[in-house]
Protein backbone atom coordinates (compact mmCIF):
# COMPACT_ATOMS: atom_id res chain seq x y z
CA UNK A 1 0.00 0.00 0.00
CA UNK A 2 2.79 2.40 0.95
CA UNK A 3 4.75 1.46 -2.19
CA UNK A 4 1.73 2.20 -4.39
CA UNK A 5 1.20 5.56 -2.69
CA UNK A 6 4.84 6.51 -3.21
CA UNK A 7 4.67 5.48 -6.86
CA UNK A 8 1.53 7.57 -7.35
CA UNK A 9 3.22 10.54 -5.71
CA UNK A 10 6.29 10.19 -7.95
CA UNK A 11 4.07 9.98 -11.03
CA UNK A 12 2.18 13.10 -9.97
CA UNK A 13 5.40 15.01 -9.30
CA UNK A 14 6.75 13.97 -12.70
CA UNK A 15 3.55 15.16 -14.38
CA UNK A 16 3.73 18.50 -12.58
CA UNK A 17 7.37 18.90 -13.63
CA UNK A 18 6.47 18.14 -17.26
CA UNK A 19 3.72 20.74 -17.12
CA UNK A 20 6.05 23.34 -15.59
CA UNK A 21 8.73 22.62 -18.20
CA UNK A 22 6.19 22.83 -21.03
CA UNK A 23 5.00 26.19 -19.72
CA UNK A 24 8.60 27.36 -19.43
CA UNK A 25 9.32 26.30 -23.01
CA UNK A 26 6.21 28.10 -24.22
CA UNK A 27 7.20 31.28 -22.38
CA UNK A 28 10.68 31.10 -23.92
CA UNK A 29 9.18 30.67 -27.37
CA UNK A 30 6.90 33.67 -26.94
CA UNK A 31 9.77 35.74 -25.51
CA UNK A 32 11.95 34.96 -28.52
CA UNK A 33 9.19 36.17 -30.83
CA UNK A 34 7.61 39.07 -28.97
CA UNK A 35 10.35 40.36 -26.63
CA UNK A 36 10.61 44.16 -26.78
CA UNK A 37 8.70 46.54 -29.02
CA UNK A 38 6.53 44.73 -31.57
CA UNK A 39 5.19 47.03 -34.32
CA UNK A 40 1.70 46.12 -35.37
CA UNK A 41 0.76 44.56 -32.03
CA UNK A 42 0.31 47.45 -29.58
CA UNK A 43 -1.88 45.35 -27.28
CA UNK A 44 1.04 42.96 -26.75
CA UNK A 45 3.38 45.84 -25.93
CA UNK A 46 0.85 47.16 -23.42
CA UNK A 47 0.57 43.80 -21.68
CA UNK A 48 4.35 43.40 -21.68
CA UNK A 49 4.78 46.81 -20.05
CA UNK A 50 2.16 45.90 -17.47
CA UNK A 51 4.05 42.70 -16.71
CA UNK A 52 7.35 44.54 -16.34
CA UNK A 53 5.75 47.04 -13.97
CA UNK A 54 4.16 44.24 -11.95
CA UNK A 55 7.46 42.38 -11.82
CA UNK A 56 9.31 45.47 -10.63
CA UNK A 57 6.69 46.12 -7.94
CA UNK A 58 6.88 42.50 -6.81
CA UNK A 59 10.66 42.55 -6.53
CA UNK A 60 10.55 45.81 -4.58
CA UNK A 61 8.01 44.42 -2.12
CA UNK A 62 9.93 41.16 -1.84
CA UNK A 63 13.17 42.96 -0.99
CA UNK A 64 11.42 44.98 1.71
CA UNK A 65 9.86 41.83 3.15
CA UNK A 66 13.17 39.97 3.21
CA UNK A 67 14.94 42.92 4.87
CA UNK A 68 12.24 43.24 7.52
CA UNK A 69 12.32 39.48 8.11
CA UNK A 70 16.07 39.70 8.66
CA UNK A 71 15.52 42.56 11.10
CA UNK A 72 13.01 40.46 13.04
CA UNK A 73 15.47 37.59 13.25
CA UNK A 74 18.30 39.85 14.42
CA UNK A 75 16.11 41.62 16.97
CA UNK A 76 15.03 38.24 18.32
CA UNK A 77 18.70 37.44 18.90
CA UNK A 78 19.11 40.81 20.62
CA UNK A 79 16.13 40.03 22.84
CA UNK A 80 17.76 36.74 23.82
CA UNK A 81 20.93 38.58 24.83
CA UNK A 82 18.90 41.12 26.79
CA UNK A 83 17.13 38.33 28.66
CA UNK A 84 20.52 36.89 29.51
CA UNK A 85 21.65 40.32 30.76
CA UNK A 86 18.59 40.62 33.00
CA UNK A 87 19.29 37.20 34.44
CA UNK A 88 22.93 38.12 35.07
CA UNK A 89 22.10 41.34 36.90
CA UNK A 90 19.65 39.49 39.14
CA UNK A 91 22.43 37.06 39.99
CA UNK A 92 24.72 40.00 40.71
CA UNK A 93 22.14 41.43 43.12
CA UNK A 94 21.89 38.06 44.89
CA UNK A 95 25.66 37.95 45.38
CA UNK A 96 25.62 41.59 46.47
CA UNK A 97 23.07 40.83 49.19
CA UNK A 98 25.24 37.98 50.43
CA UNK A 99 28.23 40.33 50.45
CA UNK A 100 26.38 42.91 52.56
CA UNK A 101 25.53 40.34 55.20
CA UNK A 102 28.94 38.87 55.77
CA UNK A 103 29.76 37.37 52.41
CA UNK A 104 33.31 36.46 51.59
CA UNK A 105 35.66 37.68 48.88
CA UNK A 106 34.14 34.94 46.73
CA UNK A 107 30.83 36.81 46.81
CA UNK A 108 32.60 39.89 45.47
CA UNK A 109 34.17 37.84 42.70
CA UNK A 110 30.85 36.26 41.73
CA UNK A 111 29.13 39.64 41.82
CA UNK A 112 31.72 41.20 39.49
CA UNK A 113 31.61 38.19 37.19
CA UNK A 114 27.84 38.47 36.77
CA UNK A 115 28.08 42.22 36.14
CA UNK A 116 30.71 41.60 33.48
CA UNK A 117 28.47 39.01 31.82
CA UNK A 118 25.60 41.48 31.96
CA UNK A 119 27.66 44.22 30.36
CA UNK A 120 28.81 41.89 27.58
CA UNK A 121 25.24 40.77 26.88
CA UNK A 122 24.01 44.37 26.71
CA UNK A 123 26.84 45.30 24.36
CA UNK A 124 26.00 42.39 22.07
CA UNK A 125 22.31 43.30 22.12
CA UNK A 126 23.13 46.88 21.15
CA UNK A 127 25.34 45.73 18.28
CA UNK A 128 22.60 43.41 17.05
CA UNK A 129 20.13 46.30 17.05
CA UNK A 130 22.55 48.30 14.90
CA UNK A 131 22.66 45.36 12.48
CA UNK A 132 18.86 45.25 12.44
CA UNK A 133 18.76 48.97 11.63
CA UNK A 134 20.85 48.29 8.54
CA UNK A 135 18.17 45.86 7.39
CA UNK A 136 15.27 48.10 8.40
CA UNK A 137 15.94 51.80 9.08
CA UNK A 138 12.60 51.96 10.90
CA UNK A 139 14.13 50.12 13.86
CA UNK A 140 14.79 52.64 16.62
CA UNK A 141 17.71 53.06 19.00
CA UNK A 142 17.93 51.51 22.44
CA UNK A 143 18.23 53.80 25.47
CA UNK A 144 21.68 53.89 27.08
CA UNK A 145 22.46 51.43 29.83
CA UNK A 146 25.30 51.84 32.31
CA UNK A 147 26.16 48.69 34.21
CA UNK A 148 27.67 49.33 37.63
CA UNK A 149 31.32 48.39 37.85
CA UNK A 150 33.31 48.18 41.06
CA UNK A 151 36.90 47.49 41.93
CA UNK A 152 38.15 44.31 43.50
CA UNK A 153 40.99 46.30 45.04
CA UNK A 154 38.48 48.60 46.74
CA UNK A 155 36.60 45.55 47.98
CA UNK A 156 39.77 44.33 49.66
CA UNK A 157 40.81 47.67 51.17
CA UNK A 158 37.43 49.23 52.00
CA UNK A 159 35.09 46.28 52.39
CA UNK A 160 32.31 47.13 54.84
CA UNK A 161 28.54 47.09 54.93
CA UNK A 162 28.28 50.76 53.95
CA UNK A 163 30.33 50.46 50.77
CA UNK A 164 28.60 47.17 49.98
CA UNK A 165 25.17 48.78 50.42
CA UNK A 166 26.14 51.76 48.26
CA UNK A 167 27.31 49.49 45.47
CA UNK A 168 24.17 47.38 45.85
CA UNK A 169 22.12 50.51 45.14
CA UNK A 170 24.20 51.18 42.03
CA UNK A 171 23.42 47.69 40.76
CA UNK A 172 19.72 48.29 41.39
CA UNK A 173 19.94 51.51 39.37
CA UNK A 174 21.57 49.56 36.56
CA UNK A 175 18.76 47.03 36.72
CA UNK A 176 16.18 49.79 36.25
CA UNK A 177 18.03 51.09 33.18
CA UNK A 178 18.34 47.57 31.85
CA UNK A 179 14.65 46.82 32.36
CA UNK A 180 13.71 50.03 30.55
CA UNK A 181 16.03 49.11 27.69
CA UNK A 182 14.54 45.61 27.52
CA UNK A 183 11.03 47.06 27.25
CA UNK A 184 12.10 49.30 24.37
CA UNK A 185 13.68 46.32 22.63
CA UNK A 186 10.48 44.32 23.05
CA UNK A 187 8.53 47.19 21.50
CA UNK A 188 10.95 47.38 18.57
CA UNK A 189 10.68 43.65 17.97
CA UNK A 190 6.88 43.69 18.10
CA UNK A 191 6.79 46.64 15.70
CA UNK A 192 9.15 44.86 13.30
CA UNK A 193 6.98 41.75 13.40
CA UNK A 194 3.97 43.90 12.58
CA UNK A 195 5.76 45.43 9.60
CA UNK A 196 6.87 41.98 8.50
CA UNK A 197 3.29 40.75 8.54
CA UNK A 198 2.04 43.76 6.58
CA UNK A 199 4.81 43.39 4.01
CA UNK A 200 3.99 39.70 3.69
CA UNK A 201 0.43 40.64 2.76
CA UNK A 202 1.78 43.19 0.30
CA UNK A 203 3.99 40.56 -1.33
CA UNK A 204 1.04 38.22 -1.69
CA UNK A 205 -0.95 41.00 -3.32
CA UNK A 206 1.90 41.85 -5.70
CA UNK A 207 2.24 38.16 -6.52
CA UNK A 208 -1.40 37.96 -7.55
CA UNK A 209 -1.02 41.06 -9.73
CA UNK A 210 2.11 39.58 -11.27
CA UNK A 211 0.43 36.25 -12.00
CA UNK A 212 -2.50 38.04 -13.61
CA UNK A 213 -0.22 40.22 -15.74
CA UNK A 214 1.80 37.19 -16.84
CA UNK A 215 -1.35 35.26 -17.76
CA UNK A 216 -2.79 38.20 -19.70
CA UNK A 217 0.46 38.68 -21.61
CA UNK A 218 0.61 35.01 -22.50
CA UNK A 219 -3.02 35.10 -23.60
CA UNK A 220 -2.36 38.14 -25.80
CA UNK A 221 0.72 36.52 -27.34
CA UNK A 222 -1.08 33.25 -27.91
CA UNK A 223 -3.90 35.07 -29.66
CA UNK A 224 -1.46 36.91 -31.92
CA UNK A 225 0.55 33.75 -32.56
CA UNK A 226 -2.56 31.83 -33.59
CA UNK A 227 -3.65 34.70 -35.85
CA UNK A 228 -0.40 35.05 -37.78
CA UNK A 229 0.62 31.39 -37.75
Amino acid sequence: MLYEALEAQRALEAEVERHVQAQRDLDNLYDSIFQGFTPGFPEEDTKENELNSALQAYHGARVQFECESSAVQILSQAQHRMTSALHAIENALDHSRMDMFGGSFVSDMMERNELHKCEMDVSQAQMLVIQAQRMSPTVGNLPPVKIAQGSLMSDVLFDNIFTDAAFHDKIKDSRLELQRCARVLDQQLNAARGRQQELGLTVRGKTQVLDTARAELQEARQSIFETVA
